[in-house]
């Protein structure tokens, strides 16, 4: 038995790095954090007395985050388990990047899936994408369930129509998580293509019933579609345009530059590598099939005197299965870059879109700088013995390059010591900087947490706290607060705020104002007398302090229910 394991694990050592290298990096410390950002807007909270199709249809996106939250209600109807409530989202991740490792493999190398499949399972955009309640988890693995379902159907003849069908049922659901699973169709045409021409003869899978198959697919997926879209367009309103045109046209007066999201998401040498690796992927497949194309041309046209023929060339290229599989991957990447760099102002983490087939690309360039190098190795090192420690030296570098993605991702999204990128953090012999506040910033997914439930409960069953003595009037009866009042204020973001506290929110009348350090504005809010909050922190302490892993987190003042010029007044 120990024989067997030891022979599956060395037969299956790349799946299994990709499944415990992805695992980890999105299950563990799941449940540290607080919600963050859209996170509240992806949970399941109706309004009493709204139908569920009004819910549905006044959201900004398609139903499947809120779906899968209905269900997650049910075992957690207050959404105060963290871990569970992120659970399915985290699987989705964890998922996309197995079937990911399978369908480059489909389709290309053992080496170049191993090698994709670890872009993509370091990547801090895959893997914060995966550790919060949002769509995007759900967009990747349906939308590469659907490539995969596509690549089996050309393998799996048998049951083909089976997955060419299952394979459009997933592209449908991907879109229904988000409009973002539109953009694998040019790799998706490619895949339907090859199936398509492959074993046309007989009657049973010739060419009449498989147009019938995908004609069949896509008025399933048109259909299932619009039974969600065509109400929702019908219906939508005025702050969701607004919304939409502020992605569009840029809006807060803020700069949007993808190269510097990318580095608060991954950042230590990543981009480098990334770009590096992806041109030399892009540019040597480029250069692979366009001396392939004048080699053909040569052959045909000029060697063998035969007039130049547009048909017979593009036929040559459509009858390639590996020349059209990398021009549909390049097409993917085009398609999905051009229109969120180019047409839109503000893309945040939707570049996720093209960062999928650009590790693809990567791939291809590690590949092929590693077959290069052992070339030029053997004409140089002539003896094999010799030649065998440039494939020793080869692994090295692969395990290095990875080890330092990983442990790089680790410490960004697993470790919570400290809560990077609202905290300058330690990693290696580098400083992981605190990124400038006036870029566009969509963050995501880091630890952050700032103990929301015990806020929550110390501002719902509230100890009587002592009566502040008048600073300037000390003569004077102090005014006490008045636990009674439900109004509060703090510096959060108001979205934050209100999930766990819903009273009202107005600092004049409050009560209590929270403090929060490091708020996930990224705007930390000084203490400036000009404001009654700022006022009353600068001469009174707070009457609850909030600590998490042994920091001060956050506070809580209590002050009494008037504005900043009356409490001036009565001698505070």
């Amino acid at each position: 038995m120990f024989l067997r394991l030891k022979n599956y694990i060395l037969k299956n050592i790349d799946g299994l790095t990709v499944i415990i290298i992805a695992g980890s990096l999105r299950f563990i410390n799941l449940g540290y954090s607080d919600f963050q950002g859209d996170e509240i807007k992806a949970l399941f909270l109706i309004e009493p007395g709204q139908s569920l199709s009004d819910f549905l249809l006044s959201q900004r996106k398609g139903p499947v985050q809120f779906i899968i939250t209905y269900f997650v209600k049910i075992l957690d109807p207050s959404y105060s388990n963290y871990f569970l409530d992120r659970f399915i989202f985290a699987l989705f991740g964890f998922l996309a990047a197995v079937v990911f490792y399978k369908l480059v493999k489909s389709l290309f190398n053992s080496n170049i899936a191993v090698f994709a499949a670890l872009f993509f399972s370091t990547n801090g955009f895959l893997i914060a994408l995966s550790r919060i309640i949002q769509y995007q988890s759900a967009v990747i693995l349906f939308m590469l369930l659907a490539l995969y379902s596509f690549t089996h159907a050309i393998t799996k003849e048998s049951r083909s129509r089976i997955y060419i069908i299952l394979g459009f049922v997933f592209w449908a659901i991907s879109i229904l998580s988000h409009y973002d699973g539109v953009f694998i169709f040019p790799f998706a045409a490619c895949l339907l293509y090859l199936w398509w021409t492959k074993g046309r003869e007989g009657y049973l899978f010739g060419p009449a019933n498989k147009t019938k198959t995908i004609i069949l697919g896509l008025v399933l997926l048109v259909g299932v579609l619009s039974i969600f879209y065509i109400p929702f367009i019908k219906n939508i309103d005025a702050a969701t345009i607004s919304y939409w045109n502020g992605r569009v046209q840029g809006t807060g007066g803020k700069i949007s530059s993808s190269i510097v999201l990318f580095r608060v998401y991954q950042p230590i040498y990543a981009i480098h590598i990334y770009a590096s690796l992806f041109i030399l992927g892009l540019s040597s497949t480029l250069l692979y099939w366009g001396k392939a194309g004048v080699g053909y041309f040569k052959r045909n046209f000029f060697k063998n005197k035969q007039s130049l023929s547009i048909k017979k060339a593009l036929l040559e290229i459509v009858s390639n299965r590996d020349l059209l599989v990398t021009l549909s991957l390049i097409a993917w990447f085009g398609a999905a870059f051009l229109f969120m760099e180019g047409a839109i102002e503000l893309p945040g983490t939707h570049i996720y879109t093209y960062i999928i087939p650009a590790t693809i690309l990567a791939a291809i360039g590690m590949h092929n700088v590693l077959n290069a190098s052992k070339y030029l190795y053997s004409v140089i090192f002539k003896l094999p013995t010799l030649r065998n420690i440039f494939d020793v030296a080869a692994i090295l570098v692969v395990t290095v390059l990875f080890s330092f993605l990983y442990a790089q991702s680790y410490i960004i999204y697993v470790d919570n010591s400290v809560e990077y990128p609202w905290q300058q953090k330690k990693f290696f012999i580098w400083n992981l900087h605190q990124p400038s506040a006036q870029f566009h910033l969509s963050l995501f997914g880091f630890p952050y947490s700032r103990d929301w439930k015990g806020i929550k409960e110390f501002v719902y069953n509230p100890s009587v706290p002592p009566c502040p003595t008048p600073r300037n009037a000390p003569d004077k009866k102090p005014l006490c607060p008045d636990t009674k009042i439900k109004v509060y204020s703090g510096n959060e973001r108001t979205s934050i705020s209100r999930y766990s506290i819903s009273y009202q929110k107005d600092y004049n009348i409050a009560g209590y104002f929270i403090y929060i350090k490091n708020p996930q504005t990224f705007f930390d809010t000084k203490r400036q007398d000009k404001e009654k909050p700022g006022y009353w922190m600068n001469h009174y302490p707070p009457v609850k302090e909030i600590v998490v892993n042994g920091k001060i987190v956050a506070e809580i003042y209590y002050m009494p229910p008037f504005s900043k010029e009356e409490l001036i007044e009565y001698g505070y």
